[in-house]
């Protein structure tokens, strides 16, 4: 008799990966980004448990950074049919939302998720950005005042509000506040040279 034939099928059967296992190692394999990895460990532990939340989230997120968008949102939408509230289905689904250009859809999943995680001021800045593309002005720099309520020095938005008072003609208020997101950088060409423009534009030449 071999060794195989001497071999316990139940020996057999502990030896295979739970779905809690392929789910930790997937997740590492998506942080390092190993994304060939991680895709082939969240669709076998998908076989598994097709419903499985944790696996739905991570194959949604490693298709949604390698570009599939449509994989990612098929993931996405049979979690929240799962679970409507999400957090990470909401907010990942609103990336892809942003990325596609369809930033209305964008803006309703962050507002839900917002509603559950109202202080989270990456997804707030998404809102604020999506606001801005559709010229949505007034709730662009509402969402910007929030958020530097929350974290008054937060580069991106600073960055935000800065670029929407320019684009508005507040060019005064944009100076003042591109001038606080070069603290962040004093060499910043970019920054400075649009700065240096909006101090021509008002005749500020000693500032320029």
């Amino acid at each position: 008799m071999t060794q195989s034939e001497n071999e316990n099928p139940r020996d057999k059967h502990q030896k295979q990966p739970s779905v809690i296992d392929i789910s930790k190692k997937a997740r590492q394999k998506l942080r390092s980004r190993q994304y060939i990895e991680a895709q082939e460990l969240f669709r076998t532990g998908l076989e598994m448990e097709p419903e499985n939340p944790y696996l739905l989230s991570g194959m949604g997120d490693v298709c949604r950074e390698t570009g599939d968008f449509s994989e990612a949102d098929r993931c996405y939408r049979l979690l929240l049919e799962v679970d409507r509230n999400n957090l990470f289905a909401l907010r990942g689904l609103g990336d892809v939302c942003k990325k596609l250009n369809r930033h209305q859809e964008a803006i309703k999943l962050w507002d839900r998720y917002l509603v559950l995680r109202p202080q989270d001021k990456f997804v707030m800045t998404r809102v604020a950005d999506s606001c801005k593309v559709l010229m949505q002005f007034e709730r662009a720099e509402h969402a910007y005042r929030q958020i530097l309520k929350i974290s008054p020095g937060d580069r991106f938005a600073l960055t935000g509000m800065a670029d929407l008072q320019h684009r508005l003609g507040k060019y005064e208020e944009a100076i003042d506040t591109y001038e606080r997101v070069l603290k962040f950088d004093e060499n910043g060409l970019h920054i400075l040279t649009i700065i240096g423009k909006l101090c021509w534009r008002i005749s500020d030449f000693d500032r320029a």
